[in-house]
């Protein structure tokens, strides 16, 4: 019933994991970027949580918490290393 690394919470909760174009052509415009632009930051000076289960191959998703003196920034964060690698 299920592939090989499903995500139970995401199907218990019945979590949206797929979007219309037209919703995905909106959040990219509110957020001024293109799909083919890099619009990419180096946040390497973080301390960053990984929240892959033990099974990812993958480990590319990430959280990291700073204090601000308006409270607290929470970052949520998906690495690109492909991005920096040589294709060779």
């Amino acid at each position: 019933h299920f592939g090989k690394d499903p995500n139970l919470t995401v199907i218990r909760h019945r979590v949206r994991v797929a979007f219309p174009q037209d919703v995905l052509d909106e959040a990219i415009h509110l957020q001024g970027l293109k799909l083919d632009e890099k619009n990419r930051e180096d946040l390497t000076h973080l301390t960053l949580f990984t929240i892959d289960d033990e099974v990812t191959k993958d480990m590319d998703d990430a959280l990291s918490l700073e204090q601000t003196h308006n409270g607290f920034h929470l970052g949520i964060h998906i690495t690109d290393v492909a991005s920096i690698l040589p294709p060779e």
